[in-house]
Order: C-alpha cells, then sequence, then structure tokens
C-alpha cells in the first residue's frame, strides 16, 4: 500500500515544472515605497466547531485523571537503592527508584528533598505524566550541576494527590514516601 502511494507521489512530482530562487534585488525605491495593506476576512461563522482549532494538538489525547474506582486510599509511595557516582557526569543505578500507588492524575509531582541540599543536585521523576498509573514504580536519576561539595546525599520525596469531596471539590494532599536514597559521590 505504501509502495502505490509512493509511485502516485513521484509521478506528480515528476509532472511539476522546476522553479527558481533567484530574483533580482530589490531597488532602494521599491524598499522605501509602502507595501499594500492586504486585509483578510476571519470567517464569522466556522462551518465545524472543530475547524477553530485547526492546528492545535487534540486535547482528548492528552492524559487525564485516572477514574476514581481505580483510586483504593490515599497515595503512597517507596525509595530504595543508591546511586554511586564513579566520576562527576558517570554514576551506577543501584536500583535507586521510586514505587508509588493510588496516583490519579499524570499532573501530580514528586518533590524531593536533599540532604544536604548545596545545590549540587537534580533528581527526576518530577511528575507522573508518562508514568503507568495509578500505581508503578520508576529509576530515579541524577545530574550534577556544580562540583561535589558533600562525600553523600540522602533523598527523601513527597508525593501531591488529589481527593474530590462529594460537591466536586478537589483538594491536593501531600503524602512523605518511606525509605530514602543514597547518593555517593565520586572519590575524590
Amino acid at each position: 500500500m505504501a509502495g502505490i502511494g509512493l509511485i502516485v507521489f513521484s509521478s506528480v512530482l515528476r509532472d511539476q515544472k522546476p522553479f527558481s530562487i533567484i530574483s533580482p534585488a530589490p531597488s532602494v525605491s521599491a524598499l522605501l515605497s509602502p507595501s499594500p495593506i492586504v486585509k483578510t476576512p476571519f470567517p464569522s461563522k466556522a462551518k465545524d466547531k472543530d475547524d477553530l482549532f485547526k492546528g492545535i494538538p487534540d486535547q482528548r489525547l492528552a492524559p487525564t485523571s485516572v477514574p476514581s474506582g481505580q483510586i483504593t486510599g490515599p497515595a503512597t509511595c517507596q525509595l530504595v537503592g543508591s546511586i554511586n557516582f564513579l566520576e562527576k557526569n558517570l554514576y551506577e543505578n543501584k536500583d535507586a527508584k521510586i514505587t508509588y500507588q493510588n496516583i490519579d492524575s499524570p499532573a501530580r509531582l514528586v518533590l524531593w528533598k536533599i540532604l544536604p541540599d548545596d545545590g549540587d543536585l537534580k533528581i527526576g521523576p518530577n511528575i507522573f505524566s508518562g508514568l503507568p498509573l495509578p500505581n508503578g514504580e520508576r529509576s530515579v536519576g541524577v545530574s550534577v550541576l556544580k562540583d561535589f561539595l558533600a562525600d553523600s546525599y540522602n533523598l527523601t520525596a513527597t508525593v501531591s494527590y488529589g481527593v474530590t469531596d462529594s460537591r466536586g471539590v478537589e483538594k491536593i494532599y501531600y503524602a512523605d514516601c518511606t525509605g530514602s536514597i543514597t547518593v555517593i559521590a565520586p572519590p575524590k
């Protein structure tokens, strides 16, 4: 099927005449003279309401919240493992991961706490978008922003989640993860 489309496409292109992209340089008078203003009317009525949104990604494809029947309680999470840096930009992940349950939306956050917090490390994931919901696990990644000031760091995390009351009002809560991840700086 793709071969037929390619044949048709190439035959259409074969019938096209080549065009030139070389044009004479504009004169100074042409540059100084005002160009006519062309007004293009905006259609007052679109044929279809979707015509107004041409070129905008289909929002129905964006991840949505998890159905409430799949959420069995408040969110929980666990941290395990360690990350050992061999060099500044090379580390070994020794099963460092975050495991989570009952996360209700891909918009929920993972808020990392780093001790000591000297601004050296950036940790991820930071949001649940693209992760399996409501339950799952993900390897933890680390990047170094400047030189290590400490020999080791302790990572803990908190996750956000929402609870909708009987009136349909959502309130955001936070759950601390159990466990921690140790990050070891490279040997000096």
